[in-house]
C-alpha cells in the first residue's frame, strides 16, 4: 500500500518543524537578532577587555586635637556583665594607672575605665586619635567602634584612625582591667 496525502502532511509538518528549530539550535550560525553572541563549539568563551582604572589616592590622616575635657567614669562589671557606674569625674587629660581595683569595694579584673571627650575637627577627612593602654581597649567615634586591641604582656600604642565630617566628634575609649596592671594615658 502506498502512502496517501493523509500520512505524508504529519512527516511533512514535523520536518517543517525540525527545520525551524534547526535554524535556531544550529551554533555555526552568527548571533541572533537578540544582540547575543553565539558561542561556537571548541572556541573559547569570549572575555571581557580589562579597563583601567586610577588607583586610589591614599587621603592624608589628620591628627585629631586632644579634647578640652575628658568625662571620666570608672566601672564596675559583675559576674553576670551588667556595669554600674561607681564614680565619674572631669579631666584635662588622661594619665591613669592602678595595679588594682580603683576602690576597695571593686573586684580585681572586674572593672574598666571609659573616657568621653569632644574633639572639633577642622576638615572632612581621615583623622587619628592616638593613645597608650595596658589592658583590653576599645575605641568608639560617635558610637561607631573605630579600634579594639586585646591585653597584651606589655604597654600598647594604638592609633584609631576614623573618617569624619568637619565639626564636633565624640571619642570614647575603654579600656577593662583583664590581669595584671590597667593603663590609660593620652600624648
Amino acid at each position: 500500500m502506498r502512502p496517501g496525502i493523509r500520512d505524508l502532511v504529519p512527516v511533512a509538518l514535523v520536518l517543517v518543524a525540525l527545520a525551524i528549530a534547526f535554524n535556531f539550535l544550529d551554533p555555526s550560525k552568527g548571533s541572533s537578532g537578540g544582540g547575543h553572541p553565539t558561542i561556537s563549539l571548541g572556541e573559547p568563551p569570549p572575555t571581557a577587555t580589562p579597563t583601567a582604572t586610577a588607583a586610589p589616592t591614599e587621603m592624608p590622616i589628620a591628627e585629631a586635637p586632644p579634647p578640652s575635657t575628658w568625662v571620666v567614669m570608672f566601672v564596675s562589671i559583675s559576674p553576670a556583665g551588667s556595669e554600674t557606674i561607681d564614680a565619674r569625674y572631669a579631666f584635662n587629660t588622661l594619665d591613669f594607672e592602678y595595679e588594682g581595683p580603683p576602690f576597695p569595694d571593686v573586684r580585681d579584673d572586674a572593672w574598666k575605665i571609659v573616657a568621653e571627650g569632644t574633639v572639633s575637627l577642622a576638615l572632612d577627612g581621615r583623622h587619628a586619635f592616638a593613645f597608650e593602654h595596658d589592658g583590653e581597649a576599645r575605641v568608639f567615634v560617635d558610637g561607631h567602634e573605630v579600634a579594639s586591641r586585646p591585653d597584651g604582656a606589655t604597654v600598647q600604642d594604638v592609633r584609631a584612625v576614623f573618617q569624619h565630617a568637619a565639626g564636633d566628634a565624640i571619642i570614647r575609649i575603654e579600656v577593662r582591667d583583664t590581669g595584671g596592671r590597667l593603663m590609660l594615658k593620652t600624648r
